[in-house]
Parts: structure tokens; C-alpha cells; sequence
């Protein structure tokens, strides 16, 4: 299988498909898991956080507990890597959400409002996120982004 096709099907089965959850352990870290259930070849896993906070930017900031932590989370096939991305754990580990991307805003003068946040909708890091997120009181990706003043593209 070559990556366009496998990539094609990556995203065929994150927007359509429906996913099962499990704990996995490997060595000192606690993993989740969740493999789709239309093809068990395709599986998606989430490394516990690192236990170093890190500093996101604005669009992190404004919830109760200030403390972010980085995580991986690994596209598998067949029990390989095909992809790797960096998620972000906020709030006391209450939010699982995609990294947004940023870019700088054109005609702003005003250079603490220069930057913006967006997701891009048919990313793969977007889609991953509508699966595995945690949102807590929001009640989706497109929820938080909104609160949080992250366009989605």
C-alpha cells in the first residue's frame, strides 16, 4: 500500500468510522489506544503527557488550571508509526486538543494581537482531534476552538 492511498484511507476512516478505546502499557508510560472498528489495522495511540509544563501561547491560556503539557499521538498501521503529531493536554489534563498552526494577521498594527490560531478542517491533526479529544465542558473541537478565538479554515 502506498502513503497516498494509505493517507487517503487515514482520512476516510477518521471522518466516517467508529473508533474502540483501550488502555494499553508500554514500559513506564500510560497509553490509550483506539483502533477503528471497520478496519483493526489502522489505530491510533496516545502517549501520556510529559510531566514538564509548556507554554502554548494565548489561545491555551483562560482556563482554570494554567499547566499544558505536550503528547504524542501516533497514526499506526499494521502496528507501524506512519505519522506522528504533537497534541496539547490543558486544564489539568481536562482538554486533549490538536495543536492549532499560527501565522501572522496581515494590516495589524497592533503587534500583540498580530498572531492568529487556526485548524485547518480536513487535517489530519483536526480530524485525529474530532476522534481522541477530551473537551470537557465543551462539547467539541469546534466548541473549544471557538471559545479559546481559534479559527477553523
Amino acid at each position: 500500500m502506498d502513503n497516498t492511498h494509505r493517507f487517503s484511507d487515514w482520512e476516510r476512516h477518521l471522518r466516517n468510522s467508529d473508533w474502540l478505546t483501550e488502555e494499553l502499557t508500554f514500559t513506564e508510560n500510560a497509553t490509550t489506544a483506539v483502533t477503528c472498528k471497520s478496519d483493526m489495522m489502522f489505530q491510533i495511540v496516545h502517549y501520556s503527557s510529559s510531566d514538564e509544563s509548556t507554554e502554548f501561547g494565548p489561545w491555551s491560556k483562560g482556563l482554570p488550571d494554567p499547566a499544558c503539557f505536550l503528547c504524542l499521538v501516533d497514526l499506526n498501521f499494521a502496528g507501524a508509526t506512519v505519522m506522528r503529531f504533537q497534541f496539547a493536554h490543558l486544564d489539568g489534563m481536562r482538554y486533549l486538543v490538536p495543536i492549532p498552526k499560527s501565522r501572522l494577521r496581515d494590516g495589524v498594527e497592533d503587534v500583540s494581537n498580530a498572531v492568529e490560531y487556526y485548524y485547518e478542517s480536513n487535517s489530519l491533526e483536526f480530524l485525529i482531534g474530532k476522534v481522541i479529544g477530551q473537551f470537557y465542558i465543551s462539547s467539541s473541537l469546534e466548541e473549544f476552538a471557538r471559545r479559546q478565538g481559534i479559527k477553523i479554515l
